[in-house]
This record gives C-alpha cells, structure tokens and sequence, in this order.
C-alpha cells in the first residue's frame, strides 16, 4: 500500500469520524430538547398534584366536619346547643 492509498484512507475515516460526530452533536441537542420539555411537563404535573393534594386534603376536613354533625345512625343533628 503507497502513501497515497494511506493517506486516501485516512482521509474517507476523518470523514466518516467528522460525520458521526455531526450526527451525534444533533442527536444530542434534540435529546436535550426533549429532556426540556419533559421536565417542563413533569413541574406542571407537580403544581396539579399539589392542587388535588390542597384539595383531598380540604374535601377530608369537610367530610369530617360533616361526620361529626350527624348522631349514631347518620341522622343530620338539628338541635347543636344540646
């Protein structure tokens, strides 16, 4: 094999390398992207899971509220200041 033929093959190789890196680089952005946006969507997830929390929380309060207002066989208690 001449030096040419060497040097030829060197030269097809950088490129196929300088290809694959490009390919890779873009590979990368566009996870990248996507690892973006999906934690955008998993801190909007976060903020409705808080809300449904608050509010089994405030529905729990009120159910007990309400419970606690009704006598031994779930009759509506009418007359508190007994």
């Amino acid at each position: 094999m001449t030096i040419d033929e060497r040097l030829d093959r060197l030269v097809e190789r950088h490129e196929a390398l300088a290809q694959t890196v490009e390919h890779l680089t873009l590979n990368i952005e566009a996870t990248n992207r996507s690892v973006n946006k999906m934690a955008q969507s998993i801190d909007k997830m976060a903020g409705m899971m808080n809300e449904i929390i608050h509010g089994t929380a405030l529905l729990l309060s009120r159910s007990n509220t309400h419970d606690a207002l009704l006598d031994e066989h779930g009759k509506r208690i009418t007359k508190l200041e007994e």
